[in-house]
């Protein structure tokens, strides 16, 4: 039966309405899907985000455990290996680099691999070059924590983080920023350097490691951003002699120098009751680049298994919270008198500590 036109003509428009409907409502349905879809990873990217920010980045040693704080100064051992994967690897560069953000200075103390350095645990001395390796050697993982020790002793301060870096990943990354001599560590922070980040994490892959988080690194970053070039100071480390230590602590000073410390002015006195020679002088000149008073340094009358902090004065002092936290340890002994326990004489001391064996051992 053939329909008259104006029927045909209705009918085809009404397959055509249909036909119409269900494609647009077989699009809707993919736009729906696509967005369900694109959410479901933006939460799952947000998610792993949150996660990838708040953990170390490729972190297989945490020698610190505290959280760094761009208003305060802080310092960072920077260590070039020969080769990341061998534990016997030799040290290609060492560094101490040192991060004030109150006066926005970047200041790079550069130690020379060959410098002779008193080893941790008594192990002898030797180069410096060697620490890394000695300290996998004596525990796995323990070459970064030797190498620590080795700049505590140098510098008087310990480093807050640190970075370990492959010599080849280090060469790439260098000659990727376009950096072939201090002056243009700038670099690091321009725009065109920033756009190859990516290609820089592929590059140090599995060929680095740090304690810094991803957030600590991206606030690094982000502080380098507003450096000039002229804030940032390089030094040469090539020998140990008294001279060269002081005028490290002359730099250092400055930067570290606590103003509520200052302003308390508690004298310290320092008594060596581990029995390594030096201790007390090495923790003098950690004190005193905080801003302590530090009137005397001598020897206890015996040997103390652990470190005590003996004092009268209000706990709750920033100079006892700030020796306690920078020698990590552990209570205060508040007493008003040393009882017999205690065979020193705390003279005319406010505060006096006593280095026991326990600390000694972390040298």
């Amino acid at each position: 039966m053939t329909l008259p036109p104006k029927r045909r003509k209705k009918a085809r428009n009404s397959r055509y309405t249909k036909s119409k409907k269900r494609v647009v409502g077989i699009f809707k349905l993919l736009i729906l899907s696509f967005f369900c879809v694109l959410t479901a990873l933006l939460v799952l990217t947000g998610f792993a985000f949150h996660k990838f920010i708040r953990s170390p980045f490729a972190s297989s040693v945490n020698t610190s455990g505290g959280s760094l704080s761009f208003t305060e100064p802080f310092s960072l051992s920077f260590v070039v290996l020969s080769d990341i994967e061998e534990s016997s690897s030799k040290i290609e560069r060492l560094a101490l680099v040192v991060v004030n953000p109150l006066d926005q200075t970047l200041s790079v103390f550069d130690v020379a691999p060959n410098l002779i350095v008193t080893y941790p645990q008594n192990l002898g001395e030797g180069e410096i070059n060697k620490v890394y390796a000695l300290g996998q050697l004596v525990e796995e993982d323990k070459g970064v924590d030797f190498v620590n020790r080795a700049l505590y002793k140098l510098f008087a301060k310990k480093p807050d983080k640190y970075i370990v870096i492959d010599a080849e990943a280090y060469s790439s990354v260098l000659e990727s920023l376009e950096i072939d001599k201090l002056s243009k560590l700038s670099n690091i922070a321009k725009l065109k350097s920033a756009l190859k980040y990516k290609d820089i994490l592929l590059t140090v892959y599995g060929k680095a490691k740090t304690d810094l988080s991803s957030v600590e690194i991206l606030g690094f970053l982000k502080w380098f951003r507003g450096l000039s070039k002229d804030f940032i100071s390089y030094h040469a480390v090539n020998t140990t002699e008294v001279n060269v230590l002081s005028g490290l602590d002359l730099i250092l000073s400055p930067i570290f120098s606590n103003n509520l410390i200052i302003d308390e002015g508690y004298r310290v006195q320092i008594l060596n009751g581990s029995g390594i020679f030096g201790v007390g002088a090495l923790v003098s000149r950690n004190l005193e680049n905080l801003g302590l008073s530090v009137v005397s340094v001598g020897n206890a009358t015996q040997i103390y298994d652990k470190s005590i902090i003996v004092s009268d004065i209000n706990p709750f002092t920033s100079s006892l919270s700030v020796v306690a936290n920078e020698l990590s340890i552990e209570g205060t002994q508040r007493i008003v008198e040393f009882p017999n326990s205690v065979a020193e004489n705390a003279g005319n001391a406010d505060i006096t500590i006593i280095i026991g064996v326990d600390w000694g051992s972390r040298l």
